[in-house]
């Protein structure tokens, strides 16, 4: 997997993409701007996301290493402020676990994945998951806050 292969596609829009074809924000197969960072994310029980099914991590890792994902701008922004490489992000989620799901995001079902790098340590990120046409959205990714969560894992009680 070249992790570097997406960056040099950075763009104006709200997210990059690993292949040219949606450098500018647009679906190529559906010309939906769907995935665009600026739509906003609903967490409704009573929502049905475009597909009405979940995601498991197996699809998300499959996307990641066949370079078929985009990254927020929020996202990338978060990996910034965070001091987190793209490339270790990438690596925690391939042996990564899921420790949340939100099967009723819109429009597509996503989720919360820990990871773990040698060099960077515990790792959150949110990814959605298209699955008719097989790409991920990496939402998110922050460093958890140990206030916040016990051991990455869990969330600790307010």
């Amino acid at each position: 997997m070249n992790c570097q292969r997406g960056e040099q596609y950075l763009n104006h829009n709200n997210y990059y993409s690993s292949e040219r074809g949606i450098d500018h924000g647009i679906d190529p197969e559906t010309g939906s701007d769907a995935w665009r960072q600026d739509a906003p994310r609903t967490v409704n029980t009573n929502a049905k996301n475009s597909f009405g099914q979940s995601m498991n991590l197996e699809d998300i890792k499959r996307a990641v290493e066949s370079n078929r994902f985009r990254v927020t701008k929020h996202a990338l922004e978060e990996a910034r402020n965070d001091q987190l490489p793209l490339a270790s992000v990438f690596a925690s989620v391939l042996q990564g676990e899921v420790i949340e799901r939100y099967p009723d995001d819109v429009p597509f079902p996503s989720c919360l994945i820990l990871g773990t790098t040698v060099s960077q340590g515990r790792i959150h990120s949110v990814w959605a998951y298209n699955r008719e046409f097989g790409w991920a959205i990496l939402v998110t990714v922050y460093r958890p806050d140990p206030e916040r969560w016990f051991d990455g894992r869990t969330r600790r009680s307010k």
